[in-house]
Parts: structure tokens; sequence; C-alpha cells
């Protein structure tokens, strides 16, 4: 994998711990014809590596960036309530979606 260029760490809430975790996106590259943006999600006891194409490297990105919270959200780890970030437990698949994918801008909306 390539450079990282954005991460957001992610805790995860044992019975008896709280470790670390993050997901991460890496520096869209060309692979002919299509651009990919590889991820990882990882914490404690989990580990996904995968990544998105697109037909250039922004898309490839905010696709990449989309797939994330749904490849938590079908994982254990969040369906047993498990995960938090900013000290704010991930309850539901709405939360999930508030704190990792992208927001729109309506910034041109006057």
């Amino acid at each position: 994998m390539s450079q990282v260029v954005a991460e957001r760490e992610l805790e995860f809430h044992s019975d008896n711990a709280v470790g670390s975790g993050y997901a991460r996106l890496f520096l869209p590259y060309y692979e002919g014809p299509n651009w990919r943006c590889d991820y990882e999600i990882v914490w404690p006891g989990f580990e996904h590596k995968s990544g998105a194409c697109g037909v250039d490297s922004w898309q490839a990105l905010q696709l990449a960036m989309q797939i994330i919270p749904v490849e938590i959200s079908a994982s254990d780890g969040f369906k047993a309530g498990k995960l938090a970030w900013l000290e704010g437990k991930i309850d539901s698949e709405a939360d999930l979606v508030r704190w990792l994918a992208p927001k729109s801008m309506d910034v041109l909306d006057t």
C-alpha cells in the first residue's frame, strides 16, 4: 500500500480494556484503466484491507470513504456495540455514517 492520506482513530472496548484502532485511506493510484484507493480498518482482533476503484482518483477516494462505514457496520465489533470515536459510542449505523462518511458540502447553494 502507498502513502496514508487520511486516518480516523477508533476505540475498541472489550470486556476488560480499551484498545486502539483506525480506518486509513491511502493515496489513490492509477491501475489502468481505473484508479484505485486502498483502505484498511484495524482494531484488536480485526483487520480488513481492500480498495475502491473509480474513473479518476477523486472518485476512487470518495468511494473508499463511502464503503468504510459499510465494512465496519458488517463487523462483529460494531454489531456488539464495542466501537467508539472521541469517547462516544458508535451505537447505530447513523452514528457510523455521521462520524466516518464524507459530508455533503453545500457551499455553492446560496
